[in-house]
């Protein structure tokens, strides 16, 4: 997902950039879900999407802050540039790390989900770990509870296999006929 860009706008005029500053490396999350899922027999393709056209920023909400108006923005990759990827994809996986990406991992969720209802999203990180019920009740399929590299790669074989069955795969959360099993 874009990287969270915060900018407060002050009554006075004067702005501020309120967000932490992005390295321009990847992070081992995306690199450690692919090679998961190539272990899986997956074909995976990685988008760091806060690497890529930091230059394009696009404003999504605003709020009053203070004395001004905090104005909340996706920075990186556009949603609607991957959308060839989504439509073609079986399965999308991300990590939320901290809290602020929440917002903008739901908003890809729902894009996701809207131009492709038959894509399964994964999703792991620190945020999701104690809120996997919340994340659940967003549209997210299945959340990795802890380190992925077991679960995850039983996870991928039997959603590549079609396997409904998902109970004997640790550290994972989904929703089965309705209750949220774990």
């Amino acid at each position: 997902q874009p990287s969270l860009h915060l900018e407060w706008q002050k009554d006075n005029g004067e702005n501020y950039i309120c967000s932490a500053i992005r390295t321009n490396y990847s992070k081992i999350s995306p690199l450690t879900i692919s090679s998961i899922a190539k272990q899986a027999g997956l074909e995976t393709d990685v988008v760091d999407m806060k690497i890529r056209d930091q230059d394009i920023i696009q404003p999504y909400k605003e709020f009053r802050y203070g004395d001004g108006t905090m104005v909340a923005s996706r920075k990186g990759v556009p949603f609607e540039k991957l959308e060839s990827k989504i439509k073609d994809a079986d399965i999308l996986s991300f990590s939320v790390n901290p809290t602020q990406w929440v917002n903008i991992s739901l908003d890809l969720v729902k894009y996701a989900k809207s131009i492709n209802p038959n894509i399964i999203i994964i999703t792991g990180g620190t945020d999701v770990l104690t809120r996997y019920e919340y994340y659940l009740s967003k549209g997210i399929d299945f959340v990795i509870l802890g380190e992925g590299e077991l679960s995850g790669k039983q996870l991928f074989e039997n959603v590549l296999c079609g396997k409904n069955d998902f109970s004997q795969i640790p550290n994972i959360a989904y929703i089965d006929n309705g209750q949220i099993k774990r």
